[in-house]
């Protein structure tokens, strides 16, 4: 236990940063989910499923909307490069944003249809605004990431979830039921949360002269950089996108296998575990980016931080994690109710899986650092595809429901020791080439 004591204090500040995300992110789940039996009280099914749909239309353009170029930003040691790629992810925004207000203009002027624009309406005029916004806050925390600040990450979050759960109680007591109302509240409480971190990325950000200087120092342009860091659309948006479609393979091959009330448990069950463990994943992935970053900037060993910060995170995951695993029905039927003790049951089997994936919750940061990202997708590619094979196996064979989480669950454990071991061989790898360097130097000095 003093070891344990030892790693927690030598390690504080990495602990701090990834608690303050947490606790902003916690706190904005929370305030989130209180609001959520008031506003379904307020609207119809209908209107949150056109609102949902707009919203999960521009978190996923949302995903290569940037190329991923701001979380480049974290890695170059000069200030005046780390802006640079902001600016260019900047302009890749404006480039798509341009181009969906054009196919709109374009859909309007020749009479034809865009894809879900019989189910959006006209709110795919609203499609760039949308995601500019959500794009915006993405951006913004790639800068302050790189800045350390933490904070008001974390306290614009609450604020944005305090602002949309009341914009939508209030506009759903005043008019009733109705989609504009959802999307609009939308549109305000993220706007509001990009206007403010965007405000503490410019004035965090190095001044014209000091700009000047660096760009100077650094002899980059803007082609430069685009080129220096061309993995970052070429594999880190792919491997986003394909790790999103793999976490959310369950939901839509269970609705393809089995009754509509299966599906329902497990997204019952994935909302109450997933939701939370997903932030504080995020959490542990931004901070650890930033200091991975400044540890191979600094030519120093990685791997003794990777087993810390493993570490750290396996025992912090035991107990709660432990518990879900041995009683995951009873808690769910002392929260939700009898007729949710299944969705208990199904959470039991995915808390290896998930306690597995929170264990690794570094590891992505690193393939980024390490500029790895080619295998990372080719990784998540081949991890996919399992997933895949057991669901159709499991099709094939007529399995239960039960089984078949038990089976995604054993794939997605393996998966991500695998990840685990490749990451460790990485880390060894370029501790290897950074101590050749090292001995190189010494014998030519």
């Amino acid at each position: 236990m003093s070891r344990l004591a030892a790693i927690f204090h030598r390690n504080r500040e990495f602990v701090n940063s990834v608690a303050t995300l947490m606790t902003g992110r916690s706190l904005a789940f929370v305030i989130g989910f209180a609001f959520v039996p008031i506003v379904a009280r307020l609207f119809d099914p209908a209107d949150f499923g056109r609102a949902t749909l707009f919203i999960s239309v521009v978190s996923v353009m949302g995903s290569i909307s940037t190329l991923r170029l701001e979380r480049a930003a974290v890695l170059p040691k000069n200030d005046g490069e780390g802006a640079g790629l902001i600016r260019l992810a900047v302009l890749a925004l404006l480039a798509l944003c341009a181009v969906l207000l054009l196919l709109n203009v374009a859909a309007w002027l020749f009479d034809f249809q865009l894809p879900l624009a019989d189910r959006l309406g006209g709110w795919t005029w609203a499609l760039p605004l949308g995601l500019a916004v959500f794009s915006l806050i993405n951006i913004a925390e790639g800068w302050l990431v790189r800045k350390k600040q933490y904070r008001i990450m974390a306290n614009t979050d609450v604020a944005r979830a305090t602002a949309m759960g009341g914009l939508r109680v209030a506009a759903g007591a005043a008019f009733g039921s109705s989609t504009w109302a959802l999307i609009v509240a939308y549109l305000i409480a993220f706007g509001g949360r990009a206007a403010a971190l965007v405000g503490a990325m410019v004035r965090s950000m190095p001044d014209r002269d000091e700009r000047a200087k660096l760009a100077a120092d650094a002899d980059h342009s803007l082609g430069a950089l685009g080129r220096q860091y061309k993995d970052f659309p070429l594999y880190n948006a792919p491997a986003g996108f394909v790790r999103n479609f793999s976490e959310n393979l369950p939901v839509v091959m269970l609705g393809y296998l089995f009754a509509p009330a299966v599906v329902g448990f497990y997204a019952m069950a994935n909302r109450i575990v997933r939701a939370p463990l997903g932030l504080a994943s995020a959490a542990v992935r931004r901070v650890y980016l930033q200091r991975a970053a400044t540890i191979h900037n600094d030519q120093l060993s990685l791997r003794g931080s990777l087993i810390k910060t493993t570490v750290v995170l396996a025992a912090i995951g035991i107990v709660p994690f432990g518990l879900l695993w041995l009683e995951g029905e009873l808690l769910f039927r002392f929260v939700l109710g009898e007729k949710w003790t299944f969705a208990g049951r199904y959470a039991q089997i995915l808390a290896p899986w998930l306690y597995s994936t929170w264990v690794i919750s570094a590891t992505g940061s690193l393939a980024v650092v390490l500029r790895k990202q080619a295998l990372w997708l080719r990784m998540q590619i081949i991890i996919t595809a399992l997933r895949l094979a057991v669901f159709a196996y499991a099709y094939s064979s007529g399995a239960t429901p039960e089984w078949t989480l038990q089976a995604f669950a054993a794939v997605s454990v393996a998966a991500n020791a695998v990840i685990m071991a490749v990451t460790f061989g990485l880390v060894a790898q370029a501790d290897g080439r950074r101590r050749a360097l090292k001995r190189q130097q010494a014998d030519t000095q």
